[in-house]
């Protein structure tokens, strides 16, 4: 292997650096993290390994970009519209039925790219672990808002909807898990999970005093 001296003084090919870090990031996705080697990489990217160390530092730093450029496209994509002004319970159930649809689909046994992560790092790497921390909150709150804590609810009914939200959290964690194995009992599980947010929102409204007229 070249070394830091040899590293600085190597000529990079010309690349488009977007199109590079979503080829890497669909090798870590497809390979895992140690699996995606500096031999897959190359393959993957079409870059030197020279180039690439120049260009992102590491196969930890391109690693990096590529967790930053799926969360700005796929877990987007999931969480967009939970996360919306105008957010309700349906877009809660409607996430997870766009996560049941992708079991099905050509995602298959996949999974998420940040919890595979978990799985395989965050026991001895800090920085994912609290990548799945970072995720986990992010979906607590988005089904937190979802759900209607904002909303003029009395005590009771907010510690009911934090309650609902760590489980769909959890849930959404859990699923991807669980699709590594087995993507159709993953969406299985996903439909149980919108079947749920139903009969939650059926009880909310039924405990809603009538108006007067």
């Amino acid at each position: 292997m070249q070394n830091v001296k040899e590293l600085a003084m190597a000529r990079p090919r010309e690349y488009n650096r977007d199109v590079v870090v979503h080829a890497a990031k669909e090798a870590f996705w497809r390979h895992g993290y140690e699996t995606a080697d500096l031999h897959v990489l190359e393959e993957a990217t079409h870059l030197s390994r020279s180039s690439m160390y120049l260009a992102f530092g590491s196969k930890r730093g391109l690693f990096d970009e590529a967790i930053a450029e799926y969360q700005l496209t796929f877990t987007e994509s999931l969480l967009g519209p939970v996360e919306s002004e105008h957010a309700t319970a349906a877009d809660a159930a409607g996430c997870f039925a766009a996560i049941a649809s992708l079991f099905r689909g050509d995602l298959g046994n996949r999974g998420c790219l940040i919890v595979n992560a978990i799985g395989e790092l965050a026991e001895r790497d800090s920085g994912v672990a609290r990548e799945g921390a970072a995720l986990y909150e992010r979906y607590r709150l988005a089904f937190l808002h979802a759900l209607g804590a904002r909303s003029r609810t009395g005590a009771r009914d907010k510690a009911v909807i934090g309650k609902q939200a760590q489980i769909l959290a959890a849930s959404a964690m859990g699923v991807w898990v669980t699709s590594r194995v087995d993507p159709a009992a993953a969406a299985q599980a996903c439909d149980a999970v919108v079947e749920q947010i139903a009969l939650w929102t059926d009880a909310k409204q039924q405990r809603r005093p009538a108006t007067t007229s």
